[in-house]
C-alpha cells in the first residue's frame, strides 16, 4: 500500500512538474522523488514525535506511583 501510493504520488508530481504546473525550477526529472522523500520524513518526525509525548507521558505516570 505504501509502496503505490509513494509511486502514485511520484508518477503525479512529476507530471506536474512537467508541465510546468509548479514553476520552472521544479521541472527536473527528481522532482517527484523529492516530493515522496519529504513526505516521508515529514511523516517519521510526526512519528518520533508522537512516540517522545506518548514516552513521556508514560514515564511521568510511572514516577508518580
Amino acid at each position: 500500500m505504501g509502496e503505490a501510493s509513494g509511486g502514485i504520488l511520484r508518477d503525479a508530481v512529476g507530471m506536474l512538474a512537467e508541465s510546468g504546473a509548479i514553476g520552472t525550477a521544479f521541472a527536473g526529472s527528481a522532482t517527484g522523488y523529492v516530493a515522496v522523500y519529504a513526505l516521508e520524513m515529514a511523516l517519521l518526525a510526526a512519528a518520533v514525535v508522537g512516540g517522545i509525548v506518548a514516552g513521556r507521558q508514560v514515564l511521568v505516570d510511572w514516577l508518580r506511583q
